[in-house]
C-alpha cells in the first residue's frame, strides 16, 4: 500500500469524478459546505467566549479574592481582556500549559 499523500490525493479526486454518480457528488458537496460553515460558527463563537467573557477566565484562573474586588469595582463592568491582552499564539500557549499539562 502506498501512503504517499500527493498519490492518495489523486486516487481520491479520480475517485470523486469517476466513482460516484453526479447525485453522491453533490451531496458530498452539500455536506462539506455545511459541516464547513457549522465548524467556523462554533470556531468564531468559541473565540468571542474566551475573549469577551469574564467567566472564561474564572473557568483555568483561581484568585476569588481579585475576582470579587474587581466585580465591586468601577472597573466591574470592563472585560479583562481590555487590560489583560495576549496573542493567540500566547492564548494557545496557555490553553495546551492548562489543558495538557495542568499548570494554572
Amino acid at each position: 500500500m502506498n501512503l504517499n499523500p500527493l498519490q492518495l490525493t489523486r486516487r481520491l479526486f479520480t475517485w470523486f469524478k469517476e466513482g460516484i454518480s453526479p447525485k453522491a457528488r453533490i451531496l458530498i458537496i452539500v455536506f462539506l459546505l455545511i459541516f464547513s460553515a457549522g465548524s467556523l460558527f462554533a470556531a468564531y463563537k468559541v473565540n468571542d467566549y474566551f475573549e469577551n467573557n469574564p467567566k472564561a477566565c474564572f473557568s483555568c484562573h483561581v484568585h476569588d479574592e481579585a475576582n470579587k474586588a474587581w466585580i465591586t469595582s468601577e472597573h466591574g463592568g470592563i472585560n479583562c481582556h481590555e487590560c489583560h491582552h495576549s496573542t493567540k499564539v500566547d492564548q494557545i500557549r496557555q490553553l495546551f500549559s492548562f489543558a495538557v499539562l495542568g499548570h494554572n
